[in-house]
């Protein structure tokens, strides 16, 4: 029962560090269509204002730890691949400026 309760929380993080990660994307992109000429011109500055999103980078971490205990101890399965697929797209989406292409 312990080991499938590291797919679950596995699962669990890395969903909700992309959905966190999303939403603040969602709102970066949002004030910069809202902005004007000479605040879009440094809009680098504002969006330190919204560097709180690196602190989704640990719960994406714990995320690829869990599942990497869980592999180590189960065979390989369909479910395995999907969790570890999303705590790395998590790690990505994090790590990576998505709201300039929600733009």
């Amino acid at each position: 029962m312990k080991r499938c309760t590291l797919l679950i929380g596995s699962l669990f993080f890395s969903s909700l560090s992309l959905t966190g990660i999303l939403l603040i994307n969602y709102k970066i992109a949002n004030s910069y269509v809202n902005s004007t000429g000479k605040t879009r011109a440094l809009f680098g500055l504002v969006e330190l204002s919204y560097s709180y999103k690196y602190y989704f980078l640990v719960t994406a971490i714990l995320s690829l730890v869990l599942e990497l205990l869980f592999l180590r101890k189960n065979k390989i399965k369909r479910i395995d691949y999907l969790a570890l697929t999303l705590s790395i797209l998590a790690i990505i989406c994090i790590l990576i400026p998505l709201w300039k292409v929600m733009i």
